[in-house]
């Protein structure tokens, strides 16, 4: 399930260019990290009022909740990292590689 949202989250930014893909993967990141804040207080309470704030997150089912919404919007997070990595590079589906592009331009004759 994890990979098939992935996989839905980057096939819907594939086509976008260089400055959104940036925009969209701060986006991801401020909300991986917003979202493994609970996690966090929730597994390793480490002062009293941390403690306190984790045992409203106490129990099995919730933390099974949080550490996989966290762990899925870390993975979207670098998903859409390594793609905004591959449009700054020059790579984008459909299109030539860089590689292709110095070729066609002829290089330096």
């Amino acid at each position: 399930m994890v990979a098939l949202g992935v996989a839905g989250v980057t096939s819907t930014a594939r086509e976008h260019g260089t400055a959104r893909l940036r925009r969209t993967a701060k986006r991801w990141w401020v909300l991986a990290f917003a979202t493994f804040i609970p996690y966090a207080l929730a597994t390793a309470p480490d002062g009293e009022s941390a403690a306190a704030v984790g045992d409203a997150f106490a129990g099995p089912v919730v933390s099974l909740a949080l550490e996989s919404i966290a762990g899925a919007t870390v993975l979207c997070a670098v998903s859409m990292t390594v793609l905004y990595g591959f449009a700054w590079y020059g790579i984008h589906p459909g299109r030539p590689t860089p590689e292709e592009r110095v070729l066609a331009d002829g290089g330096d004759e």
